[in-house]
């Protein structure tokens, strides 16, 4: 019984150190460990892209004669933003009264969770298919998504 639970603490373990999705980048960029994956649906291509907590700000299959084809939706997981603080001045007399505040963003913002962007199967084809990923303030990256 002791050496089950060891063994399913271990499995859990090393779940957890597998990260991101079963496709990476041809080139990897050192800012951010970006991979992919896809989903066949009835008339379309569910490609969800791990940003590592970049904002996805395109994604585009390109086709071998190099045609960029976008997709037909884009989803953005949840922003998490970073802390702020202010700092405000007034003046007043009476009930009445002017003042001014500043704000200062101490943190950055990143997304929480995976972008999921969808294609229409007709336009791109059948794989393999080159997913080209921009990602805020990053180079684009080109991810092959083969046949399965």
């Amino acid at each position: 019984m002791r050496n089950a639970i060891v063994i399913s603490v271990l499995s859990l373990l090393l779940l957890g150190c597998n990260r991101g999705l079963q496709y990476k980048p041809e080139a990897p960029i050192p800012q951010a460990r970006i991979s992919a994956d896809y989903s066949l649906l009835k008339d379309q291509v569910q490609v969800q892209v791990d940003t590592d907590g970049y904002h996805l700000q395109s994604a585009e299959i390109i086709t071998p004669e190099g045609t960029a084809i976008r997709p037909v939706n884009i989803y953005h997981p949840p922003v998490k933003g970073g802390k702020s603080t202010g700092i405000g001045v007034g003046v007043g007399s009476g009930g009445l009264g002017t003042g001014v505040s500043v704000g200062a963003s101490t943190g950055s913002s990143h997304v929480e969770g995976l972008s999921t962007a969808t294609f229409d199967s007709k336009e791109i084809g059948s794989p393999p298919w080159h997913l080209r990923v921009k990602l805020v303030s990053l180079p684009a990256v080109d991810i092959t998504l083969p046949a399965r």
